[in-house]
């Protein structure tokens, strides 16, 4: 059974959650925290950065969120087709998927680690430039998904498991 080394709150590990859930893949969780350094200790080794998500399936390690969902859409595929079989619909989805992480969860990501700086080092450039950069993107956005019930369409994929946590993070 595969385990997901992260942290709740971690938009990316929510991102691999979402995947996960959505086709009911048997899984364990192992929380990267405080409470937890063995596990923090092996994101350690597993990881370059020392980043999470990571899946461990067997002797399979996967760093980032892109990747663990692609790679259970292969050996864990469930109802629902997070990678479209048609290779058009796919380049799209994958699109999407780098769009929302880069455009939205990004320039969100700048703006809250600015937040948690002490304020004599804050950096009203970043901010800004961050912010900028989310309204342009809402911009393309909204006109993007008028019509579509989905991020790509009217199927649930990958690029939903991106969407929905860097749009409710930029969000809050």
């Amino acid at each position: 059974m595969p385990e997901l080394f992260g942290h709740p709150f971690s938009s990316y590990t929510w991102k691999a959650l979402i995947a996960l859930y959505e086709n009911d893949t048997p899984f364990t969780f192992q929380m990267i925290d405080p409470d937890h350094q063995e596990n923090v200790q092996r994101i350690l080794t597993l990881s370059p950065q020392g980043k999470f998500p990571v899946l461990i399936d067997g002797e399979r390690e996967i760093c980032e969120s892109s990747m663990i969902i692609e790679y259970l859409q292969h050996y864990y595929p469930g109802q629902v087709a997070l990678l479209p079989p048609d290779k058009e619909q796919a380049i799209t989805v994958r699109m999407f998927d780098r769009f929302f992480d880069n455009y939205v969860m990004t320039p969100t990501q700048h703006i809250v680690n600015d937040f948690m700086r002490i304020p004599s080092y804050r950096d009203t450039l970043t901010v800004n430039s961050a912010k900028a950069m989310l309204q342009q993107t809402y911009g393309w956005l909204n006109k993007h998904l008028q019509n579509t019930q989905y991020a790509c369409g009217d199927a649930f994929t990958l690029a939903d498991c991106a969407a929905a946590p860097s749009l409710f993070y930029a969000d809050w």
